[in-house]
């Protein structure tokens, strides 16, 4: 086939140039046949594949032989055969029942803050994004000392009481610490409480017990530890007045004035941990789903799924501001997206189970989308598309709306099937690496 193209596009006046000069100008026989084998090859996969295109997962195809066994074997006057292989959907196989579980999630939000604590730090930090850092020394330089409300800079270094022995990770050079922190600095109860007093140049050392939770390193729970503490400079805030005016000027709605703010940010946190608590049963009853699915997940499926994640990701750092579209661009590469599914293979496997257990659930249980929901949300696409003036693609759009409907009728069903119980928010793990 390669050698009748050449002679197509062989110039006038001699349109049948010789087939060895052809050859030749291929590189020679061997390179031919593997021309041809190729041309083959992609003139005979589709049909081939022809009868299994339903069963087939679209791009897992691949040719078992080699090329050059394919060329090696070519003879015009044989049928030419090859292997091909190809990833088909896997069958859910239920290990138990997806009715009647009965599941315990941790609200999200603040284990050790109420509403109003959150609402009082928020409006501090919003005034201290119009205030200012003065040096104690010559802001009331008759009591440079660190006060409650003030901020140091310090060095730290945390051993271990019995033995003096250092805590890996668990030292700081020039660290800020703001007695205002909603907690503790560094995770540590009685470390801010302990400096207080101290003035630039003073050292401490302060005898600690490491939290019951603390993770990393691993140990440390309940310790008895010893922090060493110097300050290197006693910083205090300049912050505009906390009243009425403030609050109108820097934060205009409804309700107004210092306790309207307030109370807009309580209800601001509290949706915000409603949402986030919604999250985390809609992905509780996903893993449920996950665990009871029995289910050999096929490469092409992991790749597929893990290079979603891998994109999710990187566009969720990108708005977030964690990410500059450089650093996206840096990470975005082949080799850092093999790494990421190899470190995820396991959970790659385990969201595609969800995703096939709630797809069979819908088909089971016989539920439906709100197709009236369904053509909204196509609707905000398309308008969504034409104001950014980007190419749409009509076909994929209505799958991921349909899906994404879909998805939402099966977690419905699921919550008013199953028993979720919400416990209180859980205290973070604490780590020096977190702090």
């Amino acid at each position: 086939p390669r050698l009748a193209l050449a002679r197509s596009l062989a110039p006038s006046p001699h349109p049948q140039v010789p087939e060895n000069i052809l050859i030749d100008a291929m590189g020679g026989p061997a390179a031919a046949k593997a021309a041809a084998a190729e041309v083959l090859l992609n003139d005979t996969l589709p049909d081939a594949l022809g009868p299994y295109s339903e069963a087939a997962i679209s791009g897992s195809e691949a040719v078992s032989d080699q090329i050059d066994a394919l060329a090696a074997s070519l003879d015009p006057a044989a049928a030419f055969t090859y292997r091909v292989g190809f990833d088909t959907l896997p069958a859910v196989v239920w290990t138990g029942p997806y009715k009647g579980l009965t599941l315990e999630v941790a609200a999200a939000g603040d284990a050790e803050a109420g509403l109003e604590e959150r609402a009082a730090a928020q409006v501090l930090a919003a005034r201290k994004e119009k205030g200012a850092l003065r040096v104690a020394a010559a802001v009331r330089p008759a009591a440079p000392a660190l006060a409650q409300g003030d901020a140091a800079v310090i060095d730290f270094q945390l051993v271990l009481a019995d033995t003096g022995e250092a805590i890996p990770g668990a030292a700081r050079a020039g660290m800020q610490v703001d007695t205002d922190l909603l907690g503790a600095a560094l995770g540590l109860p009685g470390l801010v409480p302990g400096m207080l007093g101290m003035a630039p140049g003073d050292a401490r050392e302060l005898p600690l017990t490491m939290p019951a939770d603390w993770a990393d390193p691993p140990g440390l729970a309940g310790a008895s530890v010893i922090a060493k503490v110097s300050v290197r400079d006693v910083l205090v805030w300049e912050l505009p007045a906390a009243d009425d005016a403030w609050a109108d000027a820097t934060f205009p709605g409804e309700p107004a004035g210092l306790e309207g703010l307030r109370a807009r940010f309580r209800d601001a946190i509290a949706a915000e941990d409603a949402a986030a608590t919604s999250l985390k049963v809609d992905e509780a009853l996903a893993d449920a789903v996950a665990g009871i699915v029995a289910m050999d997940v096929p490469e092409s499926i992991i790749q597929e799924v893990g290079q979603e994640q891998y994109q999710a990701e990187l566009l969720q750092a990108a708005s977030s501001g964690g990410l500059e579209p450089s650093q996206v661009a840096q990470l975005a590469t082949p080799a850092l997206l093999n790494r990421f599914i190899a470190a995820r293979r396991g959970d790659l496997a385990a969201v595609y189970r969800a995703q096939a257990g709630m797809e069979a659930i819908f088909e089971a249980e016989g539920l439906a989308v709100n197709q009236a929901a369904v053509d909204g949300e196509l609707q905000a696409a398309r308008a969504a598309y034409a104001d950014a003036s980007e190419e749409l693609d009509e076909d994929r759009l209505t799958e991921q709306v349909v899906t994404a409907a879909q998805r939402q009728a099966t977690v419905a069903w699921l919550k008013a099937n199953n028993e979720v119980n919400v416990l209180p928010p859980a205290r973070p793990k604490r780590s020096f690496r977190a702090g």
